[in-house]
């Protein structure tokens, strides 16, 4: 059965005790790992990049949230695989795809992201159009990729304007020395997450995101309009938008109103 709301909850605690350099970035990498096995099922397909420096937290948030929450349902690759590789293994699943470690150290490497990024870009919104491409003997063939993507690394690398609208950049606190009290908020924020996340309540969540998928597609909708609040950031509403309607389903199985959307 879906996780209660109150259960729910306990995942978003999580995420937010991370030390992010800003609070609201622990309800959007929530937000993410909740919509991410539903990736296929939305209407626009956020990504994220977690980043800092060695220390700050990285690991914890890649391998003991995101890597426990989705262990089932992710593509777990390394930073140099590439575009092909990630398309053939892909090929039309609809699944989540988690990069770790991924910095562009030479120039081939900086190549490599670029057609990484390519694929982050029409992977996002859901137009239906496919993508299509030569095949070894002769023939073509066609992918449609419906997948969320999340990169982990020290610097980010986004300099192509489409995927730096597409990829939200969630930036953790630099390190700090290393005390008594900082070595005791690890040790019981590790024993919260191991014994919060356990198979049976990833299982429960991801039944909760199942059932909440006419739910969540109503709701990115809300929030992208009550996001998009320039002219022209129409995108930038998409984006956030559909990450706090995956926060939001994680209190609330309810359909959210254009006014609570604004003040949430």
């Amino acid at each position: 059965g879906p996780l209660p709301n109150a259960d729910a909850h306990r995942f978003v605690e999580i995420c937010e005790s991370i030390r992010w350099e800003k609070p609201i970035y622990g309800k959007l990498l929530a937000g993410w790992v909740f919509l991410a096995p539903i990736c296929g099922a939305l209407e626009w397909r956020p990504h994220i990049w977690i980043t800092g420096g060695a220390g700050t937290g990285k690991s914890t948030v890649m391998t003991h949230i995101i890597g426990r929450a989705l262990d089932k349902t992710m593509l777990f690759v390394q930073g140099d695989t590439t575009e092909a590789g990630i398309r053939r293994s892909l090929g039309r699943d609809a699944v989540p795809v988690v990069f770790d470690e991924f910095e562009p150290a030479t120039r081939k490497g900086q190549e490599r992201v670029s057609t990484v990024m390519e694929l982050v870009t029409i992977a996002s919104s859901e137009t239906g159009a496919k993508l299509l491409k030569a095949g070894a003997g002769g023939g073509v063939d066609s992918f449609l990729i419906r997948s969320m993507f999340a990169f982990s690394s020290i610097a980010v690398n986004l300099e192509q304007y489409a995927a730096k609208t597409r990829v939200t950049v969630l930036s953790l606190q630099p390190n700090q020395v290393e005390t008594e009290e900082t070595k005791a908020q690890y040790v019981a924020l590790m024993d919260n997450i191991i014994h919060t996340l356990t198979p049976e309540y990833i299982d429960r969540m991801q039944a909760r995101a199942v059932a909440l998928i006419p739910v969540i597609r109503h709701n990115a909708r809300v929030f992208a309009e009550a996001a998009a609040v320039t002219p022209g950031s129409r995108r930038f509403g998409d984006q956030i938008g559909t990450l706090i309607a995956g926060a939001y389903a994680l209190h609330s199985t309810g359909k959210v109103t254009e006014e609570a959307a604004r003040r949430w």
